[in-house]
Formats: structure tokens, C-alpha cells, sequence
């Protein structure tokens, strides 16, 4: 798993009952099986988040797709947020983009995960694009 720790500069000019500002992300690495199945897709993880800054709960609700939901799940509760003054337990959504690019491998089929590429968009999206490498067919 992929970890970002977000400096202070975040935190300037930024009450502590205002927006939700993120002070570590983790991104999921994009599941083997999920890269061999060819699985893409956004999942949205609904968070509940403690007033001292760490996630109470994370739910991908419906789960169109499991296996993603669920690496996203766990992503989701190690992220942690700036803390805030009160006891007030707070919610937002975080967004993971799953996609792959596929390469063409000219030796034996493979699949090879990773590296993943990770992007994060303050405050809340992450996109991990993941490749896998096939040899293309010969007719």
C-alpha cells in the first residue's frame, strides 16, 4: 500500500471546524485478481470520521464491485484528518478510480501488477491505474 503524509502547508489558514482537510492518505494497490479480470471502476466510500481525526468506519454501501470495495474499504479507514475542537463525528465520501492500461508482451502471457500509478486530488479522490501485460493473440 501506498502512503502520502500531507505537510503543514494543508493545515494554514484552516479552522479545525471547518472542511475536512486530510493529513494522511493511503492508497489501495490495484488487486492482482482485479488486474486478470480486467475489473475497473469508481468506488465511493462513505467515512465517518472521530474528532480526533482518524475514520470511525468506511462503507462502499451497494459494492457493485467486491473485490475493489473492499481494498478501497481498508484504504479508507487509515486515512487521517486534521482533528477537530469538538466531540463532533464527521462524514464525507472518498472516491477511488480503478482503471488499467494493458500492454502488449511479446514473450509468454503474464500479468504483471503494478507499479501502480496513484494520483490523489485533494481532498477526497484517488486514482490508481494499474497495467497488465498479455501477448496478443496469433491467428
Amino acid at each position: 500500500m501506498l502512503i502520502w503524509i500531507l505537510g503543514a502547508a494543508l493545515q494554514i489558514g484552516m479552522p479545525a471546524a471547518g472542511p475536512l482537510v486530510p493529513m494522511q492518505v493511503e492508497a489501495p494497490e490495484y488487486p492482482e485478481n482485479a488486474v486478470m479480470a480486467h475489473m475497473e471502476g469508481v468506488v465511493e466510500v462513505a467515512v465517518a470520521v472521530a474528532a480526533d481525526g482518524s475514520v470511525a468506519s468506511a462503507d462502499a454501501g451497494k459494492k457493485p464491485n467486491p473485490l475493489l470495495a473492499s481494498v478501497a474499504e481498508t484504504a479508507a479507514r487509515l486515512w487521517r484528518f486534521e482533528p477537530s475542537t469538538g466531540q463532533i463525528e464527521r462524514r464525507t465520501v472518498l472516491r477511488f478510480e480503478f482503471s488499467l492500461k494493458v500492454e502488449e508482451l511479446e514473450k509468454q502471457p503474464q500479468c504483471v501488477v503494478g507499479p501502480s500509478r496513484v494520483t490523489v486530488i485533494l481532498p477526497s479522490t484517488v486514482r490508481i491505474l494499474g497495467w497488465s501485460r498479455y501477448r496478443p493473440a496469433h491467428s
